[in-house]
């Protein structure tokens, strides 16, 4: 349901001198576009929890979307290896960027 979002996102990061690897090994920043039509608000930070278990320290990890936007500080508290929260309205003005 993302899509659109995550291509603005892509275009963003690409254009400020990021590119995509293929693998979450290989990433450095690693985002998870949230929907909170689509996922249940707990499914939205299982990812997150799931890697931190065996980040490269490297790594950053954001939180993207509807989920994000309404959840807001309290991903940090539920997630604190979240580096950044972006919520769909405000992907240039991001908390903890």
């Amino acid at each position: 349901m993302n899509v659109h979002d995550s291509e603005k996102v892509i275009g963003t990061l690409i254009h400020e001198g990021y590119r995509q690897v293929n693998t979450v090994e290989q990433a450095d920043l690693i985002l998870y576009n949230t929907c909170s039509i689509r996922d249940k608000r707990s499914k939205s930070f299982q990812p997150p929890q799931r890697l931190q278990e065996t980040p490269q320290a490297r790594q950053k990890f954001g939180v993207l979307g509807c989920v994000a936007q309404q959840e807001g500080e309290k991903i940090f508290e539920r997630a604190p290896h979240v580096s950044l929260v972006c919520g769909s309205a405000s992907y240039r003005n991001c908390q903890k960027c």
